[in-house]
């Protein structure tokens, strides 16, 4: 809830906190209560209720738990408002005990509930002791409340007492002893190994001490016994049978007598029962296992560890009293332990912070050179010479030790690495843009093969070398993720052979990674130029074919032009001839008629054969015209339909009797079979008897022999199906696309077996079309076609 809440002080802990508030409130004037003074910051981290009233016991002041206790604000507790929080059946009995002591001029102390923010009272100790002047007049008052709620909780039901019972005079005197060896030092393990040399042989015949680390392991730090050559005992059985990680010894688990871990008296069998092994009951039993406590190390609600207390003796048996001197004494050692954590904490966050700002500062120096480096490299991004160039002279003016630097690049060409870019001292003379010399160069080839960086130092004792290899080189391999190992980067030093510590190296090495990207860049900037020139050419290729192509298509829309308007002119033409044509050939028909029904005179048979032949091969000639009549109309978007509702059976039917004559002259079977629910549709009759007379006609033209079939079905309620299937010639599967071309035959020759103008399908394929159906076709060649007209049972 807080830390006033959850710290559980003993009175003699409120006790020294009380005393501490006063000590401090004493030695500082009134006023510094109102300012962010140090001390107010220590009474607002304490974790009881600080408060002072003047001297006729009116509060002036409460510290910060207060409001975390209670949730109410300081300035409604001011004056005797802190009154309206004690529980009405506790207020006359503080009110009174309050008086008393003004009157005596005497501390005080009192246990009663206090509302807290949650809207339940809690149990609390409140303590006052008055601040007097030299004249003996009571200043003011300052005092304590400390939660005191878990001991009523724990302790059961009692009836209320003006002060609660306090240890024995040894019992304090041991606390005050252990508070001085926990506040002694800041060392967990000196402060605990002097803690367990107090609590033996005081409080216990033996103890141990475990402390739970930063992994959440819980180890024994401390231990002791009253005879020294029983401490190694103790050791074994923490080692061989050790606390569990929550700080509880899990083999005492059943010894456990209420709810505290502990057991005032444990007999002999009781060892052998829960012993783990015959190893583990021969310790007990060798260290007079009779009574023990083992007591959390807590503070709030975070566990530190725990402490074993055992009696080996029967008359030193563990009771209630010992208890509570043994929780208190856990709870101080649990404020010493955070305290000394935190410090260690505090200890190693400043050493840390120290590490960190060297670092940072190393840090930023290299940032600061590879940032001069990344200016210099993106002013010169073009000359790749010069760039390296200035590369290498930064790196010896901002590298510590390095006397001089160089860069080989790899060439692909001769499979060698070239001197590209020098600066320093001794390596004047090395030639630039060619393969190096030196005695050191199998180095740079080696960190170029592998791509490892390698530290290399002279050997002292070879004087051969002193003139020819320096002290010390690092060399680092210039590496692209994109492009490759491009090269190698190396520092060096003539004198020194330790010049170049890990910083330096890691600077080379960022160096050498700044030096690709440059590189690489300088290379793609290359290669861009290269591309934009191509690509320059390119585009202007593209112009020129850009305007041929403008011309040419300029030219086929003037094509398409002339082509359109000769289409114009060819169906005006084929309309003008054809009504031309019509009135003579409607003149030869009519004419060669009247001469077949002529009676008087008769002709003879002669005549009359040749009369017939007039009359067929006009009649022919008078449905081409009309077939290109029909073509040229569609064409122009002139045709349109005569919609009216007829009965599809009878126009079916009509049609079929029609080419019955001539199927019979040919010995061919016609069939017709109609399966309509609803027979009517709304439709233009005469296109759609057009469309049957094209199917059939082509049906009886191409079939020699076998049969002719017409089925007409309802596909659905506003959908109809009418099918003519043959037994004819069939149509091969390569012209099946082209059937519907105006002017399309199978057979193109002029010597055809089957006369036609090749338009009836396109005829056909446009009406339907413009009826809103749909025509399929499927044949094969020697097994006849068939044609499935879908159509609309509305238009």
């Amino acid at each position: 809830m807080n830390n006033f809440s959850s710290d559980r002080s003993s009175p003699n802990q409120s006790g020294e906190g009380m005393r501490l508030a006063r000590s401090h409130i004493e030695n500082f004037p009134h006023d510094c209560l109102n300012c962010e003074s140090p001390s107010l910051c220590l009474f607002n981290a304490l974790p009881q209720i600080i408060w002072t009233a003047n001297s006729d016991g009116a509060a002036t002041y409460f510290n910060s738990q207060w409001e975390e206790y209670t949730g109410v604000p300081q300035t409604e507790a001011l004056g005797f408002g802190f009154l309206n929080f004690i529980h009405p059946e506790d207020r006359d009995r503080t009110i009174i005990s309050m008086q008393q002591a003004l009157t005596h001029k005497t501390s005080y102390e009192i246990e009663f509930r206090l509302l807290q923010e949650c809207g339940v009272y809690g149990w609390v100790m409140a303590k006052a002791s008055p601040v007097t002047a030299d004249n003996g007049e009571v200043k003011e008052w300052v005092g304590t409340y400390t939660d005191i709620d878990h001991f009523k909780t724990t302790q059961g039901s009692q009836e209320i007492t003006e002060t609660p019972p306090k240890l024995p005079e040894e019992g304090v005197y041991f606390l005050a002893q252990a508070s001085a060896i926990l506040s002694a030092s800041l060392d967990v393990n000196t402060t605990l190994e002097n803690l367990a040399k107090l609590i033996v042989p005081y409080f216990a015949d033996w103890c141990a001490i475990n402390i739970t680390n930063s992994e959440g392991e819980c180890r024994t730090i401390a231990v002791a016994h009253a005879e020294m050559a029983k401490e190694s005992l103790v050791w074994e059985l923490q080692r061989h049978y050790p606390v569990g990680a929550d700080g509880v010894y899990h083999y005492l688990q059943p010894l456990r007598t209420g709810v505290v871990d502990a057991c005032f008296e444990v007999a002999d069998a009781q060892l052998a029962r829960v012993a783990y092994d015959d190893r583990h009951l021969r310790l007990l039993r060798s260290l007079c296992f009779r009574s023990y406590l083992c007591l959390p190390i807590r503070l709030g609600s975070r566990t530190f560890g725990s402490i074993l207390f055992v009696r080996d003796q029967t008359g030193h048996l563990y009771t209630n009293a010992t208890l509570t001197l043994a929780e208190d004494l856990a709870r101080r050692a649990a404020i010493a332990l955070e305290k000394a954590l935190l410090y260690q904490e505090a200890q190693k966050r400043g050493e840390d912070l120290r590490q960190a700002l060297s670092i940072l500062d190393e840090h930023q120096q290299q940032l600061r050179t590879l940032q001069r480096l990344t200016n210099l490299l993106n002013q010169r991004v073009r000359d790749l010479r010069s760039l390296l160039q200035v590369m290498v002279d930064a790196v010896v003016s901002a590298i510590a030790g390095a006397q001089f630097c160089l860069i080989v690049l790899s060439d692909p060409d001769d499979n060698q690495l070239n001197l590209t870019a020098a600066a320093g001292r001794g390596i004047e003379n090395l030639p630039i843009g060619e393969p190096l010399c030196t005695i050191w160069d199998r180095l740079l080839l080696r960190v170029f093969v592998t791509g490892h960086s390698e530290l290399m130092r002279r050997d002292l004792t070879v004087e051969d070398l002193h003139e020819e290899f320096p002290a010390a080189i690092y060399a680092v391999a210039i590496e692209s993720a994109s492009a490759g190992r491009l090269g190698t980067i190396a520092i060096g030093n003539w004198d020194n052979t330790n010049a170049f510590n890990p910083e330096a190296q890691q600077l080379l090495m960022a160096v050498g990674k700044q030096a690709a990207i440059a590189i690489n860049n300088a290379q793609l900037i290359k290669a861009l130029e290269k591309r934009e020139e191509l690509l320059e050419t390119q585009n202007q290729i593209l112009l020129r074919q850009n305007q041929e192509l403008e011309s040419q298509r300029q030219h086929i829309e003037l094509q398409n032009l002339q082509l359109l308007e000769a289409a114009r002119l060819k169906s005006h033409f084929l309309s003008t001839v054809s009504h031309e044509l019509r009135t003579p050939m409607n003149a030869i028909i009519g004419f060669s008629e009247l001469l077949l029904r002529q009676r008087q005179p008769p002709i003879n048979s002669q005549q009359i054969d040749m009369v017939q032949r007039i009359l067929k091969n006009g009649k022919n000639l008078l449905m081409l015209i009309n077939n290109i009549l029909d073509l040229s109309r569609i064409e122009a978007g002139r045709t349109e339909l005569e919609i009216e509702e007829f009965d599809l059976t009878n126009l079916v039917l009509c049609t079929a009797l029609d080419f019955g004559i001539i199927a019979n002259e040919k010995i061919l079977s016609m069939s017709v079979y109609i399966y309509l629910d609803n027979p009517c549709i709304v439709n233009d009759k005469s296109r759609l008897r057009q469309v049957l007379v094209n199917l059939l006609s082509n049906a009886v033209k191409f079939t020699e022999r076998g049969s002719i079939y017409i089925h007409v079905s309802e596909l659905s309620a506003d959908k109809l199906l009418i099918e003519i299937r043959d037994t004819g010639i069939g149509i091969a599967e390569t012209q099946i696309p082209h059937i519907f071309e105006k002017f399309r035959q199978v057979d193109q020759t002029t010597k055809r077996k089957y006369p036609g103008t090749g338009l009836g399908l396109a005829i056909t394929a446009s009406l339907v079309n413009l009826m809103k159906g749909k025509i399929k076709v499927e044949s094969e060649v020697g097994k006849g076609s068939s044609f499935r007209l879908e159509l609309p049972r509305q238009v």
